[in-house]
């Protein structure tokens, strides 16, 4: 059964796909909503409107999370953004981290909601996720791969425009790492 329906009819086609593994799928399949495992079965971790929005294995980036939220933090990273906002997981639901500004904001407490209402919505695209920037860096910089995202440079935590000119592919991982170390803690 295919999942995340208007998400896809509005992103469209996955692409930049990866399997998820059986590990992965064991692991989480009693931490995370159906839908998601679901999906992971079907597509597995993929990149959605040429990389404005990623569904992600989240192994990867739980230190980052850690990182982030401190180690006791049970937050599941499930989706992120271009440039490295955070979708996470947990007995509330979901919360998006936005690393720009260190800010941690609940979304929604069902998984399908995010997908097929939260991540369709023109206003949310723009205002939360800049689509209108994701685009003009898509074409001056060019497509990311799964371990990428635009950051600002210097950060917005460093006084940094947070403009086009600003902006630069990088390490996602590390990128967040170091955003994490200059904004004490995500409110």
């Amino acid at each position: 059964m295919a999942q995340f329906l208007k998400f896809k009819k509005k992103h469209g086609m996955a692409n930049s796909c990866r399997i998820a593994d059986d590990e992965a799928i064991n692991n989480y399949r009693d931490k995370l909503p159906a839908s998601l495992i679901a999906e992971w079965i079907e597509s597995g971790w993929c990149a959605y409107s040429h990389g404005l929005v990623w569904i992600v294995n989240p192994k990867e980036l739980t230190p980052t999370v850690k990182e982030w939220l401190g180690t006791s933090s049970q937050a599941i990273p499930f989706a992120r953004s271009a440039f490295g906002h955070l979708f996470l997981w947990d007995e509330e639901g979901a919360s998006l981290l936005d690393p720009q500004y260190g800010t941690l904001a609940k979304i929604v407490n069902n998984m399908e909601v995010v997908f097929d209402y939260v991540l369709c919505r023109k206003q949310y695209l723009e205002d939360v996720l800049d689509i209108t920037l994701f685009q003009k860096a898509l074409k001056n910089l060019g497509s990311l791969e799964w371990d990428e995202c635009y950051g600002f440079e210097p950060a917005i935590a460093l006084g940094g425009s947070g403009t086009l000119d600003t902006l630069k592919k990088m390490k996602m991982r590390e990128h967040l790492n170091i955003l994490a170390q200059l904004i004490d803690e995500a409110e």
